[in-house]
Order: C-alpha cells, then sequence, then structure tokens
C-alpha cells in the first residue's frame, strides 16, 4: 500500500489465481484496518486499474450500510492529475493539457489584443507553458 495525503494506492503483480485472492485478502485487511480507526471507505470513488488482460477478477469492498459492493474497473483514473490508462499511452493526459492551454491562449488572445510582444510573452509563460509542462517528466521521460 502506498499512502499520499488521503489517498491510498494498493498494487499486485498478477501472475497466477492464488495472486487474485491474495488481492481480494489485501483488500479486505485494509478494510478491517478501517473498520478499527472507525473510518469509511467511499466505495464509489475506489476503483482497478488493469494493466494487461490475462486475468479477469471482481474485487469486493463494504460500504458504509455494510453492503458488499463491487469495485469498479476502468480504463482511465487520474491520479496527482495525471491521467493514466490501462496501456500506459497517456493520451487523455496530453489531449487535457493541450486543451487547457489552448483554453489559455483563447483567453489571452481575447482580453489582451492590444498588448506588446514582451508583456504577451510574460502572460503565455506564466499561463500557458506551465500547463503543457505539468508532470512532463511521467509521461515523456
Amino acid at each position: 500500500i502506498y499512502l499520499f495525503a488521503d489517498d491510498a494506492k494498493m498494487f499486485k503483480i498478477i501472475k497466477c489465481p492464488d495472486d487474485l485472492k491474495s488481492m481480494q485478502l489485501n483488500v479486505i485487511n485494509m478494510q478491517n484496518w478501517l473498520n478499527v480507526w472507525r473510518m469509511i471507505p467511499n466505495v464509489d470513488k475506489c476503483c482497478v486499474l488493469k494493466f494487461g488482460n490475462k486475468y479477469n477478477n471482481i474485487y469486493e469492498m463494504w460500504d458504509s450500510a455494510q453492503v458488499k459492493q463491487v469495485i469498479q474497473v476502468v480504463k482511465v483514473i487520474k491520479d496527482l492529475g495525471v491521467f493514466v490508462d490501462d496501456i500506459i499511452t497517456f493520451r487523455d493526459h496530453i489531449y487535457s493539457k493541450v486543451k487547457l492551454a489552448n483554453t489559455m491562449l483563447g483567453i489571452i488572445n481575447r482580453h489582451f489584443r492590444l498588448i506588446d510582444k514582451e508583456a504577451y510573452l510574460c502572460f503565455y509563460k506564466g499561463l500557458v507553458i506551465p500547463h503543457l509542462e505539468y508532470a512532463v517528466q511521467v509521461w515523456c521521460p
């Protein structure tokens, strides 16, 4: 389990069916730990991101009403502002950052038509470039 702020990430390399059972046991152990500390997980925010398609398994948690719920399997997840997909292309992340940078560029062009090149460059460096460079080390090392 990896923790960052109020997020927990759990992962396991699945090589055989016993690994699937072990992963479900880890989920149950985490659930028991949460119960000891009187914390309730938001099952709707929990998800499974699978890399590869060798094993298909359903993982389950219990919600606040102690009803067993299936953890949803997703193709893309946003983690710390970075979109990660199941084939690790970062296509959604790049698309979202380019779209946001273009939005900022449109705002600059629409509202600051009569500024000189030096001021325009300051706006560009301050409002557009940071969106394009966000987490670039992750998706383009």
